[in-house]
């Protein structure tokens, strides 16, 4: 365990790193104040004191300033015995923070994480609320398209579960057919038509975190690789079964990334964040707080804290594959790249029930390495 001088420094040091960034009032967003840090710190010491749990091993995916998991580890006293700092612009990062290994690795790279054992703790934040950004600013619903993206019967083999799921009588079933474990699901038929294959699968993109693929005989293979798929990939190669998770970001973003870790706690801390703790779990057991005077009190999970968002119909995993071939480089307002690109073209239009909320609130980053830290 750190001692209470080492603590003082490091958290020292991850204070006046923020502090910086508020003289450039666009960075500081990439970066999660002290006050919120310390805010989440303590609801998760709420849930860490209430359950048995031990955090040997613990990775930060995307650190940034390093102060939320500072502050994670250092108000609760946890007592890690290894921590990995990651972070793909780790020239933009706190690297001189003196707590943990430090990395530059892509997450959406699998291979790059063989180095690694599993982690008792992940904490993950891929988003930045970069609202001072005229261009990219995009919205997506919780539910998304159903049809593109379906999780069934996790616990089933993959193949059984997709034939539970629809019926593919007509068609034959190869997972993985590079031998690579990509997570690629390939339906081929030489019994349909290019029109009927198009007609049954061209939505779905994805399914139980494979990247579907289909072909009709005489035809081109139709599909691509997802930044989610590839995030999951490397997920479930750092994590074990009884990993916990801690998410900073947007319901929406929980819902599509996590969306078999059913069993977590949340607590909304702003109007559109919340802090997810959550397990991956076939059974469902969800915990959401509110925070009064003095403590973290349970409510109604169906309680809508903030106004809900009604958003059109979207793809949103062709635009996640899309972003970087399609889109444009996004700059900050000083001229350097924020590590997102994006163009108008790929704005998606949102209305809520709220006419003083804006009208577009938030990136979807999908997987950039410039986080919300």
């Amino acid at each position: 365990m750190i001692d209470s001088d080492k603590k003082r420094v490091v958290l020292k040091q991850v204070d006046e790193f923020y502090k910086k960034t508020l003289k450039e009032i666009n960075k500081a967003r990439y970066y999660v104040d002290t006050v919120t840090a310390t805010e989440i710190a303590s609801f998760f010491g709420k849930l860490y004191q209430d359950y048995d749990l031990t955090f040997n091993r613990v990775i930060d995916l995307t650190f940034g300033s390093a102060n939320l998991t500072s502050h994670i580890l250092l108000d609760n006293d946890i007592d890690f015995q290894t921590l990995v700092l990651n972070d793909k612009n780790i020239d933009d990062a706190n690297k001189n923070v003196e707590l943990g290994e430090k990395f530059n690795l892509d997450i959406l790279d699998y291979d790059l994480f063989d180095q690694f054992d599993p982690f008792d703790l992940i904490i993950f934040n891929p988003q930045i609320n970069g609202t001072a950004y005229s261009k990219g600013k995009l919205q997506t619903d919780s539910g998304l398209n159903k049809d593109s993206f379906c999780i069934h019967e996790l616990q089933l083999d993959i193949e059984v579960a997709l034939r539970q799921k629809f019926d593919l009588s007509d068609c034959e079933v190869v997972i993985n057919p590079d031998d690579n474990n990509e997570h690629k699901i390939f339906i081929y038929s030489d019994k349909l038509t290019q029109p009927q294959m198009n007609n049954r699968f061209s939505k779905l993109q994805i399914f139980n975190y494979y990247d579907v693929y289909y072909q009709a005989e005489g035809n081109d293979i139709i599909g691509q690789n997802s930044k989610t798929v590839q995030f999951r990939r490397t997920l479930e190669k750092i994590m074990h079964d009884n990993t916990i998770v801690i998410f900073l970001g947007d319901d929406k973003y929980y819902d599509i990334f996590f969306a078999d870790f059913n069993n977590y706690s949340k607590y909304n801390f702003s109007f559109d964040k919340s802090i997810y703790i959550g397990k991956k779990d076939t059974i469902s057991k969800k915990e959401c707080y509110e925070k009064n005077e003095e403590d973290f009190v349970l409510i109604d999970c169906d309680q809508q804290p903030i106004n809900e968002i009604i958003v059109d119909d979207i793809d949103v995993f062709k635009l996640l594959d899309e972003i970087s071939n399609d889109l444009i480089n996004l700059k900050n307002l000083n001229g350097s790249e924020i590590g997102i690109e994006a163009s108008t073209s790929s704005i998606i239009k949102t209305s809520t029930k709220s006419h003083n909320q804006p009208q577009f609130k938030n990136f979807l980053l999908g997987f950039i390495n410039k986080e919300t830290k």
